[in-house]
């Protein structure tokens, strides 16, 4: 908890990086080159029918280098700010960050979506669903079966309400 209380507190605090942050590219932003257009669209798929079904906007991230930005938190916060992602936007949403390069994978939920993702329900998304496939190289796999973990379990939160 005490990294999204951080993320949040830095909020403020880029507003000097954002001119050279990635344009929006929609719910897949594959800055890394590590999906293929088939991939990226697959995953586009699922993240627009959750968006839609759901009311949950999953991003997912990939990239090589936190640039300009010097720690991943600093770079998602840059990020949202030069998409102009208020705070409002994002505290029913998801943000999924990997990077190959910088050996990172993060899951990031807005406020509102803590209730769902706790640290221990993010550490287990991360672990035992993602991690394994991003370990042998197979990207899309583990993201694909970390974003469907992420639906199946908002889902069964909003079904439960």
């Amino acid at each position: 908890m005490k990294h999204i209380t951080i993320l949040f507190a830095l909020f403020f605090s880029i507003s000097a990086f954002c001119g050279s942050f990635p344009d929006y590219r929609g719910l897949v932003n594959d800055f890394e080159d590590v999906l293929t257009d088939k991939q990226e669209k697959s995953l586009t798929k699922l993240l627009t029918k959750t968006e839609t079904t759901q009311k949950v906007k999953i991003i997912l991230v990939s990239t090589s280098s936190f640039a300009p930005a010097p720690t991943y938190q600093k770079y998602i916060l840059g990020l949202f700010e030069y998409w102009k992602m208020n705070v409002n936007n994002t505290k029913k949403g998801i943000l999924v960050l990997v990077s190959k390069k910088q050996k990172t994978l993060k899951i990031i939920p807005g406020t509102e979506m803590r209730v769902i993702f706790n640290e221990a329900k993010i550490k287990r998304v991360l672990e035992d669903v993602m991690t394994p496939k991003i370990v042998k190289e197979k990207h899309f796999a583990a993201l694909k079966k970390g974003l469907k973990s992420i639906v199946k379990t908002i889902k069964a939160y909003n079904k439960a309400k």
